[in-house]
């Protein structure tokens, strides 16, 4: 990533060079009490001409349109006026008053904050709006505190007794102009300026009460102590703090607080920065930026490299955000760190280490430049320095600072190889970069390395990084930090909840919205654990609950929307327009909902400078040339599209929902079908439901037909959602037609994927939805959810309930001498369904008489897919009448049913007919043949998505690698079927996934493990119906009794593989095992033990073992 270069546009520059002045003039102000009205004066003049030069702000009315912001908002009360007013006159109370706002107003201001209003002698000042910052909490503790300080130096000026106390509190606002279209105020509404209201009223003189959300975003930079509150509009008692003061000691705002993880992702970075610490301390000087978008881990990685700095003398100075209009901000942090002066320490200690340091490195010459650094670092000089001040002009006096720096820099780097860091460059002020710019050239001369520190989105920073890259060439190296890969986040959470896995879709929940950024990776992870989805056990993380979203941190919420309300105001209406269109929009569509809302056209260099500030990504669409003429983008960061749309008033999002769904309809015209998702989902936030309902309904159909089946549900119950909303508004119920038809598809698919209660819900729901119409209307409808929901039953082999609702399925349809074709096709799917339900119960019987009676109305009245079906049913009676060892003419009418289905084309029927004739095939032990029909069924089961087809595909194909036999194949196949089995409690199939385990531990010579997992098959399988493929456990189990020579087991399992449930043996091999009984009867051991043995063998020969 490289340095962003200045936008071309010559309007947004303007209103980004308008802030910086502005906060320039603010900062001013705050500091004419440390500078003096000379430089104050003379520099406000400069600023003030450049302001007149650039003319009235263009954007000022859009930038104060409504939003939703997170703030925080300060309520200040002068104590002691009101007495005071009321013993003086009223005129000289309002100019003591006035003027103590003005000493108190520039505090508030110098932090970036803005005066809300003044209610009588009270304060309301809001941080966060009309532009939001990242660390807005943490500036409106700070301006808290020296408001007090303000007050105080105040009141001593005034001889006044004047007090102040504070609420203080952080959270979601609607911020935007209130009152009427003639009169109206910029402010803000919600519960957390309520809050910070009644937290005001409950302090008392010289108290700062602050909320829960503003001490936790301030924590690190201020000292609280917590207490309870009982506070009107609440109906139970309130958690607040009272700030104390600043901390000495500056926490760190990021990472989790006892959890850590060592650097991970970033060895090619870390190791191209040691390089340049192992050149420094061979005397070799260079310039480096790092570069790196918020949160991305730059600071974590210069403490890394610090920590390998050995013996190099390493110093930083840091900028905050807050600080971009106070003059050498940074530069005084650094030359502080240089001289070890620290933030608490007197000026008479600052003073006596500053001349030490001179003396030290420089002799006495050093000491010409003491008053210079002295003025620099606003510490007292006595009054023969300041006069010697006085007589030199600013430019003189700027100068000589400058050159005094950099003599002092320069002599320490001349003792040793100096580091010199300078963190978040982005927020320096003008006057600091220009003084960094002044030692650069130092790095020709003495061992120095300067490493700058910055992200890539502002312009003043980027300015200047290029500027220096020009200027030195090879002795700079930018290094930019890319996000994490998915891989190096993966182990980054592992580490700081010290598990080997996470819950998988916790995981991709987590990493799917950080993308890479570890800041933010780390405040979802405190979301979760504030939250109560992460507690911590021994250390270790345990997971308590699921989830399936994850809200925006409001740490991470304050860093993104500061970013965004930095924007010219025109980039920012683009992008909260885009963030409605979705995380990834056409350029064509959103010119036309810009264009319906403002009239705008023409956004490409709008759009273009969002790529180039990291907000957006030019986006390939997925089926379409990279030459397509279709321009798309998509958010850089799904949490900047999350923020950027929270951003919007309710009454904004629906009208933009509603523009981009009509402009969706004119431009797609042909292709409505195509965008029905989109055009749903719009509508629906548009409160539009009959349309959303259509859109909803149509995204559903398209989304079954290619079997994208937990897409196309959905689709149904979002459009449920909206039929039930829009019949919350009319009492005609017209809005509930379809609901059934609706909920009937939705069950489908349920049915389809596995998911047979939910299923089952989804019909009865359906049936309740049309329970009230006329039978004569519904009544093939009503007879087939009844079927439907008897199919579930039957799938979860609860045959005997089945049979029950394919009852009522048919009593419904009535008698056959009025059917329509649709009755005749109801009641066929009926019989069939009735045949399945008798198979499960093995009664052959019952599936033979079926067949009989529903032979002649398939003939005369049923589909060609019927048909199909109709032989397929024979197929299956013809496998439990011959007991699975299946002959010639069953295979030839299974292979007959395959060509009618090829006719028909209908995927999940080909499937069932390739499953049919791969069962006959492995029945009749010819693996290969069979695995070929069995992998067709397995592809046409992912296809489809049928889990039931799925699963029978994998049993069967379990069975194939144990007959052919492959003992490796056989694991692998096991492993995927055994989870899929379990998890759908399906036991017919578990048993042979079990018994498959036990007979790969046999051919391994595991004999204990062969047996355990052969009798927990036979356990599985003594829970239901009997299987018919038992042998798959027993052989190993008599195989294994034979080694022990324990003949009363092999002639055990040997009466099993007789028993007319089974699948017959050959011949042979059934004659043996019937002599193992008959000798064990007979109580000749040796004789059975030698005839067990001949079985085995003749059992491996035929692939039974």
């Amino acid at each position: 990533m490289n340095a962003r270069p200045h936008s071309s546009a010559p309007e947004q520059n303007a209103e980004q060079k308008r802030q910086h002045l502005e906060q320039a003039a603010a900062g001013l102000e705050a500091q004419r009490a440390v500078l003096g009205d000379l430089v104050v004066d003379s520099a406000l003049e400069a600023l003030r001409r450049q302001l007149a030069e650039l003319g009235p702000s263009t954007h000022a009315g859009e930038r104060l349109a409504g939003e939703r912001k997170l703030i925080t908002v300060m309520f200040a009360d002068i104590s002691g006026y009101t007495a005071l007013a009321d013993t003086i006159d009223p005129e000289r109370a309002r100019d003591l008053l006035n003027d103590c706002f003005e000493h108190l107003v520039p505090m508030v201001e110098k932090y970036g904050g803005t005066i809300d209003k003044f209610v009588g002698d009270e304060i309301v000042a809001l941080f966060g709006a009309p532009v939001a910052h990242e660390n807005d909490a943490e500036r409106a503790c700070a301006a808290a505190l020296e408001m007090m300080a303000a007050l105080a130096d105040f009141n001593q000026r005034k001889k006044a007794d004047l007090g102040l106390h504070f609420g203080i509190n952080t959270g979601h606002v609607v911020a935007g102009d209130v009152g009427t279209s003639y009169r109206h105020d910029y402010s803000v509404m919600g519960h957390a300026v309520n809050l910070a209201a009644r937290l005001e009223d409950a302090s008392s003189r010289g108290e700062i009460f602050v909320g829960t959300q503003t001490q936790r975003m301030a924590a690190p930079f201020f000292e609280f102590e917590e207490m309870t509150l009982e506070v009107k509009g609440t109906s139970a008692p309130v958690t607040a703090f009272r700030l104390l003061r600043a901390r000495e000691s500056i926490g760190s705002a990021r990472g989790l607080s006892g959890r850590f993880s060592p650097l991970v992702g970033r060895e090619r970075e870390l190791g191209a920065l040691q390089n340049l610490l192992a050149d420094l301390q061979r005397r070799c000087s260079a310039v480096a930026a790092l570069f790196g978008e918020a949160g991305i881990g730059k600071s974590r990685l210069t403490a890394e490299l610090r920590a390998r700095a050995g013996e190099l003398k390493w110093y930083e100075g840091r900028s905050l955000s807050h600080t971009r209009g106070m003059s050498y901000w940074l530069g005084r942090d650094i030359v502080r760190n240089l001289l070890g002066i620290g933030a608490m320490e007197s000026s008479s200690v600052g003073l006596k280490k500053l001349r030490e340091t001179l003396e030290e490195v420089i002799g006495e010459k050093g000491l010409r430049f003491h008053p210079f650094l002295a003025r620099f670092l606003e510490l007292p000089l006595d009054e023969h320095a300041e006069a010697t001040l006085l007589g030199l002009t600013p430019e003189a006096l700027h100068r000589e600072t400058f050159e005094a720096v950099a003599a002092l820099v320069l002599a320490l780097a001349v003792i040793q190889p100096l580091v010199i860091v300078c963190e978040d460059l982005h927020w320096a002020d003008p006057s600091s970069l220009q003084l960094v710019e002044k030692l650069l050239p130092l790095t020709a001369s003495a061992p120095l390395l300067l490493l700058l520190v910055l992200r890539g989105d502002d312009d003043m920073a980027n300015a200047f990084l290029q500027r220096i890259a020009r200027q030195f060439g090879d002795r700079f190296q930018q290094v930019n930090l890319e996000p994490l890969s998915s891989a190096a986040s993966q182990r980054l959470l592992q580490n700081l909840l010290k598990v080997g896995e996470l819950p998988a879709g916790l995981a991709r929940l987590i990493l799917s919205k950080t993308e890479g950024n570890a800041f933010f990776l780390e405040e979802v992870l405190r979301s979760l654990i504030d939250e109560g989805v992460i507690k911590f056990c021994d250390g270790k993380a345990k997971f308590c609950q699921e989830v399936q979203t994850v809200t925006v941190p409001d740490t991470v919420h304050g860093v993104l929307a500061s970013r965004i309300d930095r924007l010219p105001a025109a980039e920012k209406n683009v992008l909260q327009t885009a963030a409605v269109l979705g995380r990834v929009f056409d350029e064509k569509l959103l010119v036309s909902v810009v264009t319906r809302e403002t009239g705008r056209n023409g956004l490409r260099d709008s759009l273009e400078d969002l790529v180039s500030r990291e907000f957006l990504r030019h986006h390939t669409v997925e089926g379409e040339p990279d030459d397509s003429h279709r321009n798309a983008y998509i958010f850089k960061h799904a949490l900047t599209h999350e923020v950027s749309y929270q951003s919007l008033l309710l009454a904004r999002r629906k009208d933009l929902h509603r523009r981009a769904a009509e402009a969706i309809e004119e431009l797609w015209k042909p292709k409505l079908d195509e965008q029905a998702a989109a055009l749903g989902q719009h509508f629906a936030k548009a409160e539009l439901p009959t349309k959303a309902v259509e859109y909803l309904k149509r995204a559903g159909d398209r989304a079954a037909s290619s079997y994208a089946n937990e897409e196309a549900i959905g689709f149904y119950r979002q459009a449920l959602e909206q039929i039930k909303l829009a019949g919350e508004r009319d009492d005609s119920g017209s809005f509930r037609i379809g609901a059934g038809e609706l909920r009937e598809r939705a069950g489908d698919l349920l049915q389809l994927i596995g998911k047979q209660e939910e299923a089952r819900d989804s019909y009865a729901s359906a049936l309740a939805e049309i329970e009230n119409e006329e039978l004569a209307k519904v009544r093939v409808s009503t007879a087939r959810l009844y079927r439907k929901i008897a199919k579930t039953h039957e799938t979860q082999h609860n045959c005997d309930e089945a049979l029950r609702q394919y009852d009522r399925a048919e009593l419904t349809l009535g008698a056959s001498n009025k059917f329509s074709s649709a009755d005749w096709a109801e009641l066929i799917e009926t019989r069939l369904g009735r045949i399945w339900a008798h198979y499960f119960n093995q009664a052959l019987e019952k599936m033979v008489s079926e067949l009989d009676e529903l032979r002649g109305a398939v003939e005369l009245h049923g589909t060609s897919r019927q048909r199909a079906d109709f032989l397929h049913h024979e197929v299956l009676t013809r496998f439990r009448r011959e007991r699975f060892v299946v002959s010639d003419e069953t295979l030839a009418l299974a292979l007959r049913g395959l060509e009618l289905r090829q006719q028909d084309g209908d995927i999940l029927s080909l499937g069932h007919s390739h499953f049919s004739i791969g069962l006959a095939r492995i029945c009749r032990f010819e693996p290969n043949e069979a695995k070929t029909q069995l992998q067709a069924a397995l592809i046409a089961a992912e296809r489809t998505g049928d889990l039931i087809l799925l699963s029978r595909s994998l049993n069967y194909l379990v069975m194939v690698e144990r007959v052919r036999p492959n003992a490796n194949a056989a694991g692998r196949a096991v492993k995927r079927l055994l989870p899929l089995v379990t998890r759908e409690k399906m036991t017919d199939y578990i048993g042979v996934a079990r018994a498959t385990l036990g007979w790969i531990a046999w051919c391994a010579g595991d004999k204990r493990t062969a047996g355990a997992e052969a009798k927990a098959a036979l356990e599985v399988w003594a829970e239901g119906v009997p299987y018919p493929f038992k042998w798959t456990a027993l052989w190993p189990l008599i195989a294994i009794a034979i080694e022990c020579k324990d003949v009363s087991a092999a002639a055990k399992y040997s009466q099993q593989l007789l028993d007319p449930s089974q699948q017959p043996l050959p011949p042979e091999l059934a004659a043996c095992v019937a002599e193992i009984i008959k000798a064990h009867k007979s109580a000749q051991e040796k004789e059975a033990l030698e005839i067990a043995g001949h079985a085995v063998q003749l059992a491996r020969k035929l692939k039974y073992l």
